[in-house]
């Protein structure tokens, strides 16, 4: 089936015009309660009221650029197994190079209509697990929530990924009434912009703000020799483009057809392409050539790699049997914690000595073992079948989600995942069985052809 989606670069076509007056955090109104909608109709556990986001990439004085995602979110419990929805799950992850920190956490528990709600800060609804060495599980639970109850909260999760430094669901497993998006990006910054699912979004208002960055003295040297500002002028001004979208009465994905992907679902991604900043340009995104180059210089990824050392001692006299030996080694050594990711959670002999690891953990140690005993092996991105087809005019890492090994032998290819126990040598799983994937290679990288598909 062939999936719809939009890409934009640097502005939204136009599109109708409509929006939701909302009331103001902690004053649901008794109307809410009594919501009527033909969502209902299938008699869904919960429904989402409004779900209110917004992206802003601002500059700090002291620690520099960088990305605030907030959200504001009522759903109604409709039945018993609504109730799960009074548990809410914020998922923040520290990479090597990025740090993500929740913040600004209120909440809301409305028991019944016309009842008194109950109020809660941070430190009385939230609990923090910590699932691996840079996952953390941020819980929130809301008490005296029974059905017909509402619950509304808000957060922020302010992060220095100006990459990827945010995404937002319209749609969800639950019908959603009404779900608006901001974002706010400087001049500087160029994203490319991916939005999936059948369902057109709507576009409210598309404006631009000034603002100023207070130069120190070097930085005002630096413009002083473009002629943008004097020397004696401590400031320096520029725009920032303002966008709303917005979509409502949306139904709930049916995340249980056997042929459901990401590409099903009204979503929005982001991911930085170009830099423009007065002084210099710096090009992330502009070919798959420089797609190529980011993997090879990420320390969660091509430096992991090179970096790894003598980790696995390989057996066999044969090629076949040294490549086969060290496909055993990891698989039986290092565990899959659960997480598919395209980033090292660890480094790569850390992961070896822990036991345990993500895909990437797992298989760029399969690559880096390989290599560093005279085989020519690479790391292949890939888009399982539920994460949505490869759209291979856009150069971008967010339409990747899995990382296999892929190592010479004789004339072709032979594609390992150890992460799956149960994957003999040279065979890979069904998510996997897709057509085609990005090998990152130290000439500029390719498409290969998956031999399993």
């Amino acid at each position: 089936m062939q999936k719809k989606f939009i890409v934009i670069f640097l502005v939204l076509s136009s599109l109708q015009s409509v929006s939701q007056k909302l009331p103001k955090l902690g004053k649901i109104s008794k109307e809410h309660f009594e919501v009527t909608s033909p969502l209902l109709d299938s008699s869904p556990d919960a429904v989402v009221l409004f779900d209110i986001g917004s992206l802003k990439i601002e500059y700090n004085q002291s620690s520099g650029w960088g990305a605030t995602l907030e959200k504001r979110v009522a759903i109604k419990i409709l039945n018993e197994d609504g109730l799960r929805y009074a548990t809410q799950i914020i998922k923040t992850n520290d990479q090597l190079v990025f740090k993500e920190k929740v913040s600004s956490v209120k909440g809301y528990t409305y028991p019944t209509k016309g009842a008194k709600p109950t109020k809660l800060n941070k430190y009385e609804m939230m609990t923090e697990e910590k699932i691996t060495s840079q996952i953390t599980l941020q819980n929130f639970d809301f008490p005296d929530v029974q059905v017909g109850s509402i619950i509304e909260f808000k957060y922020a999760i302010t992060s220095d990924n100006l990459i990827n430094p945010g995404s937002w669901e319209f749609q969800k497993e639950i019908p959603v009434l009404y779900s608006e998006f901001t974002t706010e990006i400087p001049q500087f910054f160029q994203y490319i912009t991916l939005i999936r699912g059948d369902i057109q979004l709507l576009k409210n208002e598309n404006e631009v703000l000034s603002e100023s960055i207070r130069l120190t003295e070097r930085q005002r040297l630096l413009q002083a020799n473009i002629n943008t500002q004097t020397i004696s002028n401590p400031e320096y001004r520029y725009n920032v483009n303002k966008q709303k979208l917005f979509a409502s009465e949306l139904p709930a994905l049916k995340v249980e057809n056997q042929d459901y992907t990401r590409d099903d679902q009204l979503s929005i991604d982001f991911e930085l392409q170009i830099t423009n900043y007065p002084v210099e340009e710096v090009d992330y995104r502009s070919n798959w050539t420089v797609f190529n180059k980011y993997f090879l210089d990420n320390p969660n990824f091509g430096l992991a790699i090179s970096q790894a050392g003598d980790i696995i001692n390989i057996d066999g006299n044969s090629k076949e049997d040294q490549i086969e030996s060290a496909f055993n080694q990891v698989k039986e050594n290092v565990r899959w914690n659960g997480f598919n990711d395209i980033y090292t959670e660890n480094t790569l002999r850390r992961a070896f000595n822990k036991g345990t690891g993500n895909t990437a953990d797992i298989n760029l140690l399969l690559v880096a073992a390989l290599s560093k005993n005279g085989h020519n092996a690479y790391p292949v991105l890939l888009s399982t079948k539920e994460n949505g087809e490869i759209k291979k005019f856009l150069p971008v890492t967010m339409q990747f989600n899995y990382v296999i090994c892929a190592v010479e032998f004789k004339d072709t290819l032979i594609f390992l995942d150890a992460s799956e126990k149960s994957n003999a040598f040279g065979e890979l799983s069904d998510k996997c069985m897709i057509e085609e994937g990005w090998m990152v290679t130290p000439e500029g990288g390719k498409w290969v052809k998956l031999a399993s598909f």
